[in-house]
């Protein structure tokens, strides 16, 4: 579904290293894993179609609350420009990207 070129694009946004994209998942072949400053991150790419900005805003608002509650979930990772959601507006599928730290522990089938 996504274009290597959009992909490495959403990667550059957050400090990635395109050459380290892969595919790791997600209903719709969305999740991938990438090298950001040698550490293993998480990028999740969503058409504003079937999410839109503010909905993924709220998401990671709630997984901070959790975060600062001690609760053990992925810490959310800016982008270059400093936010967690990055509106990417490439036709003919504009999308919004958001990066996490790779979480320890083993992925769940």
């Amino acid at each position: 579904m996504w274009n290597k070129d959009v992909v490495k694009e959403a990667c550059r946004k957050f400090e990635g290293d395109e050459s380290s994209i892969r595919l790791i998942g997600g209903t719709c072949k969305h999740v991938f894993e990438y090298t950001r400053h040698h550490e293993s991150c998480i990028l999740k790419l969503f058409p504003i179609a079937v999410k839109d900005r503010k909905d993924i805003e709220m998401e990671l608002d709630w997984m901070s609350y959790l975060r600062d509650r001690k609760v053990k979930i992925p810490e959310v990772i800016p982008s270059i420009n400093g936010n967690l959601v990055e509106s990417i507006p490439i036709l003919p599928l504009p999308f919004c990207a958001v990066s996490f730290r790779k979480a320890e522990g083993e992925k769940v089938d």
